[in-house]
């Protein structure tokens, strides 16, 4: 093995992981950690705790919460154990296939995606077969959970991934439906790029003196608001602006700008084809 892949490795083995993962993780080509996975994966694998993690889409998140995860299943323990709950059938079956991949070498591990526009019939057999970790959109849980097709009364852990997406998709109460089927000991993760209020309730509600980990600036995946500022895409969901000599990703459907603490939102799917301009006036 290469020296410098023996590097990379052993800054991966220090962070606590085994060496299943470690083998994984090599066969994936992964060079570093990533900021957030230096941040939280100590503290999930050390610790028995709830997890506040706020850090942008592309930053490594999935790996951060889905290695403790998967090192702290009991594979030998076909009833399931972790819940993960994304925004979209697309991040779900995204998160599904990297922690397969992540999950490769743990014999007896299996992870089953439960979202809309598939059989739910086929989704809830594979639930019975045995999924140690469930990875679901919200929708699609709360309809099974009303079905009796899964039983979610004894995970260990919870992990929220893009909260602040899943909330401004209209998710509160389905959201906190759910979560009101699970164990209060269990330990929740929280990952999100902002901290609105609504996911800040949810943590309040439902979590017990998280760790907080803040991987850039708080709250900055928001636009930021400056008067007479025009912000402009070529239809990327990239957006510039004219005061600013920087591209700045958009990685939600809504985005919010608080001038003055009043509450502005963007319209939904600003743009899809062409250039389009968005003014800003306000003080």
């Amino acid at each position: 093995m290469p020296l410098i892949l023996i590097f990379f490795m052993n800054k991966f083995k220090q962070l606590g992981l085994n060496d299943l993962l470690l083998k994984a993780i090599e066969d994936m080509g992964f060079e570093s950690p990533s900021e957030v996975q230096e941040k939280a994966i100590p503290v999930l694998l050390d610790q028995d705790t709830d997890m506040v993690a706020l850090a942008q889409t592309g930053t490594g998140k999935t790996a951060a919460f889905g290695f403790p995860l998967i090192q702290k299943i009991d594979a030998g323990d076909r009833t399931t154990q972790g819940l993960i709950l994304s925004p979209t059938r697309e991040l779900c079956l995204q998160i599904t296939n990297e922690l397969k991949n992540y999950s490769k070498y743990v014999k007896g591990l299996n992870v089953v995606a439960i979202y809309g526009g598939a059989s739910i019939t086929a989704q809830a057999s594979d639930v019975r077969k045995g999924a140690q970790i469930v990875v679901a959109t919200p929708g699609r849980m709360q309809d099974m959970i009303n079905r009796g097709m899964v039983n979610i009364s004894r995970i260990n852990y919870c992990v929220l991934d893009e909260a602040d997406e899943m909330l401004n998709m209209g998710f509160y109460e389905d959201i906190t439906s759910i979560l009101s089927h699970t164990p209060k000991e269990k330990n929740t993760w929280l990952f999100s790029a902002t901290m609105p209020k609504e996911v800040a309730t949810i943590a309040r509600k439902f979590m017990h003196a998280p760790e907080e980990i803040t991987v850039g600036a708080k709250n900055s995946g928001r636009i930021p608001y400056n008067t007479n500022t025009t912000w402009s895409t070529d239809g990327t969901d990239t957006w510039r602006s004219s005061g600013l000599p920087m591209l700045i990703p958009i990685f939600f459907r809504w985005y919010s700008a608080e001038p003055n603490g009043i509450r502005k939102t963007l319209p939904k799917n600003l743009s899809k084809t062409g250039i389009m301009q968005l003014h800003c006036t306000g003080t």
